[in-house]
């Protein structure tokens, strides 16, 4: 850990990493959760965000799934990418309206993803799909 600090081509990523990745450590390699390292410490699972807009400390990875629920951020991200799914295919410029109009349900329903599935399947996108060109034969 002090190299990933102290070292600048490691620091260059590991700054960013590392706050994140830090709140895990209460998860061994399988994903069973420890409260003492194989040493007896207690673990310190303790991490923060940066460079977002709901920066701050947490003290594990409950509390950064708490905190990134509630970034705009994030449910853009999750918006947008349910979007992709649910049409098979990435959004294109006429799609803002359709990926906005499932945005602020998200947001309206408290980050509730059934919600945004629900809302996804009642946008123009979703409803009215392009034909596919059709083949001209010689």
């Amino acid at each position: 850990m002090a190299a990933h600090r102290t070292s600048a081509s490691c620091n260059t990523c590991h700054q960013f990493i590392d706050p994140i990745g830090l709140t895990f450590e209460n998860y061994d390699a399988v994903g069973r959760y420890r409260a003492n390292e194989k040493s007896g410490k207690p673990v310190d699972a303790s991490g923060g965000l940066t460079n977002t807009d709901v920066n701050g400390d947490v003290k594990n990875a409950i509390e950064l799934n708490q905190k990134l629920a509630q970034s705009a951020q994030v449910q853009k991200c999750v918006t947008v990418n349910w979007f992709r799914y649910a049409n098979g295919r990435g959004e294109v410029q006429g799609d803002t309206c359709s990926i906005v109009r499932s945005a602020d349900a998200l947001g309206k329903s408290g980050g509730d993803l059934r919600e945004l599935v629900l809302s996804q399947t009642q946008t123009d996108a979703f409803l009215y799909r392009v034909a596919p060109s059709a083949k001209v034969s010689q």
